[in-house]
């Protein structure tokens, strides 16, 4: 069975390796997001205690820790899935020439929701949206192109692996309604998360502290880890830390920076304390990680 990790996952499936994927009738869960696109074929999942078929130019999106299970598939099943850990927003570059499109993704796309915070009925996010042909072929375009560009590493495949997550998040939340932010108004508590994790998107590599944001956003930190735990049910240090990691690993596997340069650009006193700081929250070093 393939495992999904903390890292994205580009892959086709087919009638003869689906399986390995996810194993006939076995219920299965991801700690992020797990988009998969019919290319040809249909495949019947259980999910939310009902079934869903997918078939040609059919989407359908698992969210974190929800529960799914491949029932049955045709023999000619062909489909892309494109897995993204719940922290891929902050794989949206934050530097340089697409400043712009980042901010742009962030006003029009309700962070809460990237991260599993609203409470709400997604039977439509996990129904199997259609998109026209066009989009589909859009979609499989950018998964090929994001394909062939994985596993190169440098700032400038660093930014185009984020550009082409971001056109690809894009196409698929435009299809899904659900995820769009709407025009009613935001309860205190989800406006408190919500400004949060949009500070934390953009001040993650230089502030690791809760006080820091929730001193920019004057409230006390015992509030702010209270409403973040009301909404999400994890504290504000623990995504702020996963946030800090994810950032890290992204740096270790895509860029030839040492640890000391990581260390420094991520804001920690010394590479010793990035070292006590990775391995406390991953259970291994650094350089373990990256090889």
């Amino acid at each position: 069975m393939i495992h999904f990790e903390e890292r994205i996952i580009v892959s086709r499936l087919t009638s003869q390796n689906a399986t390995q994927y996810f194993p006939l009738e076995k219920n299965n869960s991801t700690k992020g997001y797990l988009l998969l696109l019919c290319d040809e074929g249909d495949a019947t999942f259980m999910i939310n205690n009902g079934m869903r078929t997918l078939k040609r130019n059919m989407v359908m999106i698992t969210l974190p820790d929800q529960m799914f299970a491949l029932t049955k598939f045709s023999s000619n099943l062909k489909m892309t899935l494109l897995y993204m850990p719940m922290d891929v927003a902050i794989m949206i570059d934050d530097n340089g020439t697409h400043r712009d499109v980042r901010e742009r993704f962030l006003k029009n796309i309700d962070t809460t929701q990237l991260y599993n915070l609203l409470q709400t009925d997604h039977n439509d996010l996990n129904a199997g949206q259609r998109l026209s042909e066009k989009k589909a072929a859009d979609l499989r375009t950018l998964v090929d192109l994001l394909t062939r560009n994985m596993s190169k590493t440098g700032d400038q495949y660093l930014t185009l692996q984020s550009t082409l997550i971001e056109a690809i998040m894009l196409i698929v939340f435009e299809s899904t309604p659900i995820v769009l932010k709407d025009n009613s108004p935001l309860s205190r508590q989800k406006q408190i998360v919500k400004h949060f994790f949009n500070l934390v998107v953009k001040h993650y590599r230089e502030q690791h502290e809760v006080a820091f944001y929730a001193n920019l956003m004057d409230i006390t930190p015992k509030y702010l880890s209270m409403m973040v735990r009301a909404e999400t049910g994890e504290a504000a240090s623990q995504w702020l830390n996963r946030i800090v990691v994810f950032g890290s690993k992204k740096l270790l596997r895509t860029t030839t920076k040492s640890v000391n340069e990581i260390a420094e650009e991520m804001h920690f006193s010394s590479a010793s304390a990035f070292i006590r700081f990775f391995k406390t929250q991953t259970g291994t070093t650094p350089l373990a990680y990256r090889y």
